[in-house]
């Protein structure tokens, strides 16, 4: 028996319905959700991430460091990477635990097996006799760095700088009648610690920074020679095992094949191109200075800088930026810098803005006549380059000199 058209139609026309309807429910439903979601769900904390650099365009050496660089700023919230720290007693010691830091009582538990025996067949022991009767010794790479070659074959580096630190403390000490073992010398960028050991033998204090792991393994197994650490040398010396930089980061470190104790650092890896004789030495922690001196001075007492030596081949300029209340506060009479304009802008600063802040803080450089350069000399980038470090002196230094 055959149905009756009208009511297959009827049937279907159901059917039809019955089925847009659960569609209709189902976008409500979702529509409902992503309302919920937008509006009541606690809200998610920004965080600083770095550009994305293509593995494609990459050397394959690269990518494991950038992704750890990358996964690591991930968890600072912009809150806490762009603001200063409000040190108190609280915090003050977590911020020192998280710098790494390294002393002759570091001795005691350093494991030469797993630490100093790496240095073996890298490294040669040279002993230094310096004229003025300081002493000390320090570990050198046997091949491919400038400075330890220099060290190991003449037994010294950047003599003049050295000596010119040295009047500095020593004008210092007489002027206020201040002992040298009361001040205290900042090296930020140590190297393999060879301004760092020389100013402790002198019999000043040291502030040395220093991120790179292979330097680092040779300051501290110089910082545990029996004799360094029998002459003092070694106590007067304070190292920190991390970069300085405009906020807390995970950076990564690199250097020449010839020359591996010159780090570079790079915090940004859409900036990262490294040359074909250069390798990445890894990841380093990168903090501010201002934060770790406040939270030193809290745990220590007062610290008088007398001089500063930096040399971070290109990030002055970022290091300023986490470091200028102490760098330009007016406490350190003299900064020695490198300062290569150039570099300066490759690691993402402004060599201009950093001379502005100098003079705006009433420190001048000083030139090669004995005087300062005028404001407009210094933020005129040709008066520098490759080969003038120069020296930043302080308000107190400069009205001396006018009297």
């Amino acid at each position: 028996m055959v149905k009756p058209k009208t009511k297959k139609n009827n049937n279907n026309l159901f059917r039809g319905m019955l089925k847009y309807r659960r569609v209709l429910l189902l976008f409500m439903i979702m529509s409902i959700t992503i309302f919920c979601i937008n509006n009541f769900a606690p809200a998610r904390k920004n965080l600083v991430t770095q550009p994305t650099t293509s593995s494609k365009k990459m050397n394959p050496q690269l990518s494991s460091s950038i992704d750890q660089t990358q996964t690591e700023n991930e968890k600072f919230t912009s809150a806490l990477a762009n603001n200063p720290v409000n040190i108190t007693n609280d915090n003050s010691r977590q911020i020192l635990s998280n710098a790494s830091i390294f002393t002759s009582d570091s001795c005691k538990t350093y494991s030469k097996r797993d630490n100093i025996g790496k240095l073996d067949g890298v490294t040669e022991k040279v002993t230094i006799d310096g004229k003025d009767g300081s002493k000390f010794s320090i570990h050198a790479y046997m091949r491919n760095d400038i400075v330890s070659n220099e060290i190991r074959g003449r037994k010294s580096w950047e003599t003049d700088k050295i000596v010119t630190f040295k009047k500095y403390f020593m004008d210092y000490s007489k002027e206020h009648d201040i002992p040298l073992s009361d001040l205290t010398f900042l090296d930020i960028g140590a190297n393999i610690g060879w301004f760092s050991l020389s100013m402790a033998a002198f019999g000043v204090n040291v502030l040395a920074f220093e991120p790179m792991e292979e330097n680092l393994a040779l300051i501290k197994g110089s910082m545990c020679f029996q004799d360094n650490i029998d002459s003092s040398v070694s106590d007067r010396i304070t190292l920190f095992g991390i970069g300085l930089g405009p906020k807390d980061l995970i950076c990564t470190i690199y250097s020449g094949n010839i020359n591996t104790g010159d780090g570079h650092v790079e915090c940004d890896s859409s900036r990262l191109n490294i040359p074909e004789d250069y390798a990445v030495r890894g990841s380093i922690s990168v903090r501010r200075l201002d934060d770790v001196i406040s939270a030193l001075k809290n745990e220590r007492g007062n610290i008088t800088v007398v001089s500063a030596k930096i040399d971070t081949e290109g990030y002055e300029a970022n290091l300023l930026e986490g470091g200028e209340k102490f760098l330009l506060g007016g406490e350190i009479d003299r900064i020695v810098t490198e300062f290569d304009p150039t570099m300066i802008i490759g690691k993402g600063g402004d060599p201009v803005k950093f001379m502005k802040k100098v003079y705006d803080a009433g420190y001048k450089v000083g030139n090669k006549a004995g005087g300062y350069m005028s404001r407009e000399d210094a933020i005129d980038m040709k008066n520098f380059g490759l080969g003038f470090d120069p020296t930043l002196h302080s308000p107190k230094v400069v009205s001396e000199a006018k009297l």
